[in-house]
């Protein structure tokens, strides 16, 4: 098993809105990282559908949720996700997007 440090080696920054029907799969696809020293950031942009339930399933030490409130953009978001992350590098993922499985290992490497 992996022991995970305060500090990761990378931090996942998301940020989210209204993408209820691909977010638990972007976020999927981080938590199957062949490379499993992260933390994930993910702030939700005020989404007005159930993109935070979707989130919310999720049950991960190394997320950390956070809820903006009302909409303010997505430079905001990732600008509020970079303040929080605490990795020595950062990788940008779109909350409808994803990452392939060795992702992080081949660019850490």
């Amino acid at each position: 098993m992996t022991q995970h440090s305060d500090i990761p080696t990378v931090s996942v920054i998301i940020p989210a809105y209204n993408h209820e029907k691909f977010v638990s799969q972007t976020i999927q696809s981080v938590l199957d990282q062949t490379f499993q020293d992260f933390e994930l950031v993910i702030t939700d942009d005020g989404s007005t559908d159930r993109t935070v339930a979707k989130i919310r399933n999720f049950d991960d030490p190394r997320i950390r949720f956070f809820f903006g409130g009302k909409n303010q953009g997505s430079p905001v978001v990732t600008h509020h996700n970079l303040d929080h992350a605490r990795g020595r590098y950062i990788a940008f993922l779109s909350s409808d997007d994803l990452f392939m499985p060795e992702k992080l290992e081949k660019q850490v490497r």
